[in-house]
Parts: C-alpha cells; sequence; structure tokens
C-alpha cells in the first residue's frame, strides 16, 4: 500500500451501503436480448466468460511464442481501451483538468469491479513525474492462472495503459510489479512515461 501522504482512493467503496446503488447503475445499463443471443452494457455487447478461457489461450501463446506473449497481450487490451472498448468511459467533452483526469481514470478503472474484473484502487505516486500505482485484488487473470514466479496480468497491464492514455491524454507505460500469482495479497502495477516519449 503506497504511504498516507499519496492521493489515494477507489471511486467507491466495497461495503454494503453502497453494494446495492453499484449494482443498479450496473443492471441499469444491461440488455439481454434472447431472440438475438445478445449481452449489452451500454450499448456494448459483451460476452461473458470465465477468467480460465483468457488463461487458456495466455498459456498456449506462452507455449508456442513464449515471452513475445506478454507483448501481444499487454498491446490487445491497451488497444482495446484505446479505442473505446471502455464501457465506463464518458462521452467525447472538452479537455479536463489535471484534477478531473486523475478522477476520470479512478473512476473508470474502479467501474471495472462491476464487470467481475476485481478491485481497483488508484493512487499517485509522483505527480510532477506522472507516475501512478494501481492495486488490484482479486484478480482473475492471477487466480485462474495459478502460481507463477512471474506476473501474468498482461491483458489487464495494457488495459490500464490504454484507459490511462484516453483519460490523461498521455501515453503511460503500465508494468505489473507485484501478482497474485506470486503468492502476493495483491496485483500491483506502475504507470510512467514510456523511455520513448
Amino acid at each position: 500500500m503506497p504511504p498516507d501522504d499519496k492521493k489515494a482512493g477507489p471511486a467507491f467503496e466495497p461495503d454494503a451501503a453502497d453494494k446495492e446503488p453499484a449494482w443498479r447503475l450496473g443492471l441499469a445499463n444491461v440488455d439481454v436480448d434472447l431472440p438475438s443471443g445478445s449481452f449489452r452494457v451500454r450499448d456494448h455487447r459483451l460476452l461473458v466468460l470465465r477468467p480460465e478461457a483468457l488463461v487458456d489461450l495466455q498459456k498456449h501463446l506462452e507455449d508456442t511464442i513464449g515471452l513475445s506473449s506478454k507483448g501481444f497481450l499487454y498491446l490487445a487490451g491497451e488497444k482495446s481501451a484505446r479505442q473505446g472498448h471502455d464501457l465506463f468511459a464518458p462521452p467525447a467533452t472538452p479537455a479536463p483538468a489535471a484534477s478531473d483526469s486523475f478522477e476520470s481514470l479512478r473512476n473508470r478503472i474502479a467501474a471495472m469491479s462491476l464487470l467481475g474484473w476485481g478491485r481497483f484502487s488508484v493512487f499517485v505516486e509522483d505527480a510532477a513525474a506522472h507516475r501512478y500505482l494501481v492495486n488490484l485484488e482479486n484478480s482473475p487473470i492471477a487466480e485462474a492462472y495459478g502460481t507463477s514466479k512471474k506476473p501474468v496480468c498482461h491483458l489487464i497491464a495494457g488495459w490500464i495503459a490504454g484507459t490511462a492514455e484516453s483519460a490523461l491524454g498521455e501515453n503511460l507505460l503500465c508494468e505489473e510489479i507485484a501478482c497474485g500469482s506470486q503468492g502476493k495479497l495483491r496485483c500491483e502495477f506502475r504507470l510512467r512515461p514510456t523511455p520513448y516519449g
């Protein structure tokens, strides 16, 4: 957990008082069309599947192309967020102030809890250097993957980077520095400016 002097906080706390409003918010935006077999949230079609399906794909990539699989999964997550596949992205608006951008980032990342991606919290590590920390408790990827010596949430890392770019308006690299699959209490990600600018 970052030191107390860091700006911190999830967008909503997972207690009984706000569990019902959070689910109401989620369900108010759900449309299930049985004749067509589609499931939509805010007009985005979703596919509900077990995390093991993604992990099976990831492990197959690791077995066939090795370490390159990390890059493929990262880029897939990043591209998805950049192309507006983020369900909680606001409609296009004028560029917000920096503090509003950070709140937008916090809220959009934390809202993924409504879709089962775990419990996210975003912290400012160094505002002047554009460095942020993201904690993820109960990562479905880490849980489904099992034990690993290295972090495994590459798709999530890429998605965080893409979401940060659209929320903050800058290209940041996201590195998973600790993972639940390593026996850690949570997955931890560091967002920082890319070395190539």
